[in-house]
């Protein structure tokens, strides 16, 4: 199941603006593999899709880190997002489109703002893909994975 949230932007003067039909977009993700040692990488595939008949205009581009790690319920990795809050640009999402998100996750809490990080403890984790596309932010179901020492 996808979770979807969003909150529409006012556009004055421009000719197309967002729409609705954000239920034609489905995110979805695959972990591999789902067990490995804290430092080992652990590769996370996440792709959002218009599975409709007809295009859905966002404002702005894709922006996040393509995955979220939990512990408890809690978001613990990899770290914050920077992303610019007023992003001009409308963009036509067509039916039958992608957005691919490829990464590796090394079992740190490494940040987009710096390099510093640190790694987590071995134990339980759950993975879910997120993507965000202008005003919207797309996540998928979790997937668990166990870090071992």
């Amino acid at each position: 199941m996808k979770r979807i949230l969003f909150a529409f932007v006012a556009v004055a003067g421009c000719g197309e603006s967002p729409t609705a039909g954000y239920d034609q977009l489905t995110v979805s993700t695959t972990v591999s593999p789902v067990s490995a040692k804290v430092g080992d990488a652990i590769h996370i595939r996440t792709v959002l899709r218009n599975e409709g008949q007809s295009a859905v205009i966002t404002r702005g581009a894709e922006c996040g880190t393509g995955f979220e790690v939990l512990s408890g319920g809690v978001v613990v990795a990899p770290g914050p997002v920077a992303c610019t809050a007023a992003l001009p640009e409308l963009r036509k999402f067509a039916a039958g489109d992608s957005i691919v998100v490829s990464l590796s996750w090394h079992g740190n809490t490494r940040s987009s703002f710096g390099t510093t990080y640190t790694t987590l403890e071995p134990g339980t984790y759950s993975i879910r893909g997120v993507i965000r596309v202008g005003e919207a932010t797309f996540t998928s179901e979790g997937h668990t994975v166990v870090l071992l020492p």
